[in-house]
């Protein structure tokens, strides 16, 4: 790491570097995209990461071409805490790098008394506020060690991402019905993208409404069926609303707008484009979503 983007005064929090991290380039923008109870039956926050596309210090032609990809994380609500803390504890307003006139994000903390959704979806919106204010500071703290490790790939991620791709694999198996969904899972010069296979999984955000937004990782040869049954089950789970469905969910792709949005809205405009059957399917798999490594569908 360039040793400009390590501006704050050594402390103990700071300093403590967690073995197996890789550390998150410079940041432009982070997104709390939803939560989830794992196997552990603790909530997980879904972070989505979005790396700066230039470095300012390094913009040689090199540099410019070597496009940082955005990825997902996970933290406790609780982890959050610990780092806002270490925040506090490291960054002085009234000393450099921080004047008196600005002020370091905080996370409450307080236990509250609520149904268990309504505090998930309270926590959310509070981690939202975080990460926003977090990310207007100046760059010699969102570019710090504590920040880039706190954002970083840590063991749990990797490991989480790994259990998801391994279950993945399992998901489908080649079947004489459908012989051209597998054509996208083996590396092949015609379905490359500058000279790169093109990927065999596809990460999909899925819209219920405003307070129930869930993310899973499939791989691209995988049936309708399948992943509307994924789907019902990840939103019947009592940490993520205990949404019951009383049919398989129609899904909903807008190509006019960003592949990375959550946001709702309860219209159905012209864009739109209707997932009700499998032909449709593979149809935007194969031709809308060739070149895209993930989607955001509505749940209607």
């Amino acid at each position: 790491m360039p040793p400009h983007l390590l501006h704050p005064r050594p402390s103990h929090s700071q300093t403590r570097f967690c073995p197996g991290v890789k550390l998150a380039p410079p940041i432009h923008h982070v997104t709390i995209i939803g939560f989830e109870r794992r196997s552990d039956q603790k909530i997980w926050f879904l972070i989505d990461v979005d790396p700066q596309q230039a470095d300012p210090q390094n913009n040689t032609a090199g540099s410019r071409n070597l496009a940082r990809k955005s990825y997902t994380i996970a933290r406790r609500y609780e982890d959050f805490s610990h780092f806002s803390q270490s925040l506090q504890t490291t960054f002085s307003p009234a000393r450099p790098p921080l004047s008196n006139t600005l002020v370091l994000p905080k996370i409450k903390g307080r236990i509250q008394i609520l149904p268990n959704k309504q505090i998930h979806i309270q926590r959310r919106a509070e981690l939202e506020r975080f990460v926003d204010a977090l990310f207007q500071l100046p760059t010699s703290i969102t570019q710090s060690l504590l920040v880039l490790e706190f954002f970083g790939l840590q063991k749990a991620d990797t490991e989480e991402q790994l259990w998801r791709d391994q279950q993945s694999s399992k998901l489908t198996k080649p079947t004489p019905k459908e012989p051209k969904l597998n054509t996208s899972a083996s590396p092949s010069p015609s379905h490359s993208t500058n000279g790169s296979p093109s990927l065999r999984t596809i990460k999909i955000k899925v819209v219920y409404d405003a307070d129930n937004i869930i993310v899973i990782q499939v791989p691209r040869s995988i049936d309708l069926k399948e992943l509307q049954q994924r789907i019902s089950q990840k939103l019947a789970d009592p940490g993520m609303g205990g949404i019951v469905l009383d049919k398989d969910p129609h899904l909903l792709f807008n190509h006019t707008r960003s592949s990375a949005s959550s946001t709702y809205q309860e219209d159905i405009s012209g864009t739109d484009t209707i997932i009700g059957d499998q032909s449709d399917w593979t149809l935007a798999m194969h031709t809308q979503w060739h070149d895209l490594d993930k989607v955001t569908l509505r749940c209607v």
